[in-house]
Parts: structure tokens; C-alpha cells; sequence
């Protein structure tokens, strides 16, 4: 597991604008937070669900990446398109977030006839990592992020270190 941890610390981008790579700055049961620059993707648990924002520093603006309190899955999910396709997700009319995906891979719709044809995915159809859409890579990073901050991992850990109360 030590090798796997050194192994992946950092994600690539697909854009051209940047060279640096996103970077792992910490994953914890509560909060697992990447780093590019001035900008940063935190995945955080929040009451009963989990949420996930983008910051960028330099203009003191954060966005929220999920329509609210998701599950883990899905807030991963949602960090990872903009992780690894600098694309945030749409919200359709019910609230349910979604992106269209072309032949360059994922992208915004703003138009109710897209200017090429796109088949619109939801990001909140997946209960784990498996069930992701394949223009989203599942890495080894993301796997020990997903481990760490699952819900059913560390209530484990407690029930069998044996809970106080």
C-alpha cells in the first residue's frame, strides 16, 4: 500500500492551458482535497451526505460541483469530471445533475439543440466507483479516496474497535 500511495499523488488534466497537475493534498475519512495552483477541488462530508466544491483563490469564488448533499459516489463522480475534464455539471429542471458527452468527451450544453450531437449522462445514477461512465477514468488514487471517506468502511472500523455510548 506505501507504493500505491507515492504512486498516486497527482492527476493530469486534458486542458492546454495548464501543465501542472492536479496534486492529492490530503484524503481523510471527512474531507479529500486536490490542489492545481490557485485552485482547489474539495470532496467533504456534510450532515448526511457528501458535497463538492471547486475554489479558486485569486478571485475569492468558490462553486459547488453538487446540487446539494449526494452520496460519496456521486460527489466523487461530480470532482472527477472537473478533475479530469475541467467540465462542472449541469442541473436539469428536477435537480438532477448532468453532462452531455460529444465526441470529444464531455462538455456543456447551453442550447436546447446541441451544436453536435451529445448524449446527456446523469452523475447521480452511480452507487460505486464500477458504475461510473467510462469518460471517467476510475484511477488508483480515486479508488483510495472513495476507501477512505466511504461511510460503510469507517462505521466498520468502529463497530469492530467496538463503539462507547
Amino acid at each position: 500500500m506505501h507504493s500505491l500511495r507515492r504512486d498516486v499523488t497527482a492527476w493530469a488534466t486534458e486542458s492546454d492551458d495548464s501543465e501542472e497537475e492536479w496534486t492529492l493534498k490530503h484524503s481523510r475519512r471527512t474531507e479529500s482535497k486536490w490542489v492545481r495552483g490557485d485552485e482547489t477541488v474539495r470532496c467533504f462530508r456534510f450532515d448526511d451526505g457528501y458535497v463538492s466544491t471547486v475554489e479558486y483563490e485569486s478571485r475569492g469564488a468558490t462553486w459547488q460541483l453538487t446540487p446539494g448533499q449526494v452520496p460519496l459516489s456521486n460527489a466523487l463522480a461530480m470532482a472527477t469530471l472537473f478533475l479530469q475534464h475541467e467540465v462542472t455539471p449541469q442541473i436539469d429542471p428536477e435537480g438532477r445533475p448532468f453532462v452531455g458527452v460529444g465526441d470529444a468527451g464531455p462538455r456543456h450544453v447551453f442550447e436546447e439543440i446541441a451544436d453536435e450531437p451529445v448524449e446527456y449522462v446523469y452523475l447521480d445514477e452511480h452507487r460505486t466507483l464500477e458504475e461510473f461512465p467510462p469518460f471517467l477514468d476510475v484511477t488508483d488514487q480515486l479508488r483510495l479516496v472513495y476507501d477512505r471517506m466511504s461511510p460503510e468502511r469507517y462505521r466498520t472500523l468502529d463497530d469492530e474497535q467496538g463503539s462507547v455510548g
